[in-house]
């Protein structure tokens, strides 16, 4: 049994979810071992089957056999109806943080049956399923904020099946291609990188197994194929640029199924009409 400390680091309301459940001063079961991640952002995340609660925590610490302090957190409930994946407060998206990641598993299966999880240089304002203009504004790393992703931007890979195998790409990356193309990926977080063509996928941190005494599974998993696991979390592992632009914005109308049934078939029909003429154009939107 563990009492969580929470220091509403991000300002007010940042240490509960959506459910309103302040978790400064909540006691929770935690396995015994359990550490964060080892990179910057210090997630933890536990789950509670018995409770149908899953608990996100940032900048986790232990303060204590049986105090553990964070910067922000949540309880989000996973049962039945209720389980939504959002309100977290440890990501700037304010996502559940098992949501979208990547796992040793599914690369291993060749089938990531999920939209994948994103983060970006910078954000422009923000747009459901996320709550707030969180994270790092291109403004404030002297970026344009022009044709900058919203944070909470739902993207595709606009490729078919075919056109994915045709790549080239190794079988691992083939996986995650499909799973850009059939389920998109979310920008839950933005990382101030380097360039404008660069998207972080987010996967599930080794310390999940090993700080319980079990083998790494992804960094297994990446010697296997000749690659390795760095110890920032970055997968150094060869593969094939992929297009940037051949990523489309969706609508977020079209993920949160409000979008009016007349207005996306007109919007159809005239994309259809226009095909021909405004090709050009259309590329350089889908690359912003």
């Amino acid at each position: 049994m563990v009492t969580i400390h929470c220091t509403y680091l991000w300002g007010p309301r940042t240490c509960q979810g959506a459910n309103g459940v302040v978790v400064d001063g909540l006691q929770i079961h935690i396995p015994a071992g359990a550490q964060p991640e080892q990179a910057s952002d210090g997630h933890l995340t536990v789950i509670d089957q018995a409770a149908g609660a899953e608990y996100d925590f940032e900048h986790a610490s232990w303060t204590s056999p049986t105090e553990l302090t964070v910067a922000s957190g949540s309880e989000i409930p996973i049962s039945g109806n209720a389980g939504t994946g959002l309100g977290g407060n440890a990501d700037a998206g304010d996502f559940g943080l098992l949501g979208g990641v990547i796992r040793a598993s599914e690369l291993k299966a060749g089938v990531i049956n999920h939209a994948l999880a994103i983060s970006v240089p910078c954000t422009q304002g923000y747009v459901w399923p996320s709550e707030g203009p969180w994270g790092l504004a291109c403004g404030s790393i002297g970026r344009s904020s022009s044709g900058a992703l919203h944070m909470g931007s739902l993207l595709q890979l606009n490729m078919s099946a075919r056109q994915i195998a045709a790549t080239g790409a190794p079988a691992w990356e083939q996986t995650i291609m499909r799973a850009m193309a059939q389920y998109g990926l979310y920008v839950n977080d933005t990382n101030g990188g380097g360039d404008d063509q660069t998207l972080e996928l987010e996967t599930q941190d080794d310390v999940s197994f090993t700080s319980f005494g079990a083998s790494p599974q992804l960094a297994n998993y990446l010697s296997s194929l000749g690659g390795r696991l760095w110890s920032n979390g970055a997968v150094g592992l060869g593969g094939l640029p992929i297009n940037t632009a051949k990523l489309r914005v969706i609508a977020p109308c079209i993920a949160q199924g409000t979008c009016a049934a007349t207005a996306v078939a007109h919007a159809a029909r005239a994309h259809s009409r226009k095909r021909g003429k405004r090709g050009h154009k259309r590329a350089r939107h889908a690359k912003r």
